[in-house]
């Protein structure tokens, strides 16, 4: 009412400009958006999520309020974020773009198999993906506020494995397309399932194994099924938060600024806390029975051999933008 009663004080402006003036005012001031993440309450990306939303809440003094829904727990999977964003079926959202490569096939940077050696060349292979992937977005009317990055990727087992012979046959879970070919390409039986079906599926037995971080080994009490990781690190996934394009430009100038302002400075972050978070949870999947071990010399070579096939194929999929990115970055980190 506030809004309203200001702009008719206004008198000077044509009657047209005056309601929209009115009504973009009291529409701005009051603005609700449901963030939903696949991930369960109490994992890295949810928490740096729910920070998110209070930084944003502080820095619009109240205007743009996003409740954070964890755990999938609005019925979106990671696959159709993109296009839920895109169809205004959220305002915002968590967006894992190696899973969502059906609307945008050039995500499949985020997470390709042995290509990246830890957090910092990660951070090389963003910076030189961010300007395609933002475009890749932007056509599926949305844009990319922040992102954050996950530990490096390992095997959880319930037999040590330290070689590529170690993984023959084995029914492993994986998250998307590339790490599905990868272990392909090592021997295992790979099973590409979403990961609210990860833990019944290691209960009824579907699984033996999965690929994926410390923290989602905290996240599904993996030692409760399982008792070895290897850290073979063949990966340091991306998660990116965008914002549908609509909804974005429903908000005031102020509002905007103030929320990109807030996204830039929590990025740093983000990338920084993960990096930490690694060796604490590695220490708390030990504590609680997982025997951790990192890949010999002549496991590393297995694993670069067959990872190599799937950045050429994710090239040719993903259109010519896919092959600038690969091109620079293998000239950067000399690989």
């Amino acid at each position: 009412m506030k809004n309203v009663t200001k702009c008719l004080g206004l008198k000077l402006l044509p009657v047209a400009a005056l309601l929209v003036s009115c009504l973009h005012g009291a529409r701005a001031a009051d603005v609700k958006w449901d963030l939903p993440s696949i991930y369960p309450p109490g994992n890295m990306h949810i928490v740096a999520f729910e920070q998110f939303a209070t930084r944003v809440a502080e820095a619009t003094k109240g205007s743009v309020l996003i409740t954070v829904h964890a755990g999938g727990s609005l019925g979106l999977k990671g696959p159709e974020m993109v296009s839920a964003l895109r169809d205004g079926i959220v305002p915002i959202g968590d967006v894992t773009p190696q899973q969502a490569i059906g609307d945008a096939p050039l995500g499949g940077f985020a997470a390709l198999p042995g290509l990246t050696s830890g957090f910092k060349e990660t951070r090389v292979l963003l910076d030189i993906a961010r300007p395609y992937y933002a475009a890749a977005l932007a056509k599926n009317n949305q844009k990319i506020l922040f992102t954050s990055v996950w530990p490096g990727q390992g095997i959880y087992t319930s037999k040590p494995v330290k070689a590529m012979a170690d993984l023959k046959g084995i029914k492993i879970r994986t998250s998307d397309k590339n790490s599905t070919e990868f272990f392909n390409a090592l021997g295992a039986s790979p099973i590409m399932m979403p990961w609210g079906e990860v833990v019944p599926a290691l209960i009824s037995g579907a699984i033996a194994s999965v690929t994926t971080s410390t923290q989602s080994g905290v996240d599904g009490k993996f030692w409760e099924f399982l008792k070895y990781f290897n850290k073979t690190n063949w990966a340091n996934p991306i998660e990116v938060v965008s914002v549908n394009l609509d909804a974005w430009n429903k908000l005031t100038p102020e509002q905007r600024a103030a929320i990109e302002k807030v996204a830039e400075t929590m990025e740093p972050e983000l990338w920084a806390r993960s990096e930490a978070l690694d060796s604490e949870l590695t220490a708390l999947i030990q504590k609680n029975g997982i025997a951790v071990s990192d890949p010999t010399d002549d496991f590393k070579k297995e694993l670069a051999a067959a990872a190599s096939p799937t950045w050429a194929l994710w090239a040719k999929n993903a259109g010519p933008d896919a092959q600038k990115i690969l091109t620079e970055f293998r000239a950067k980190v000399g690989r």
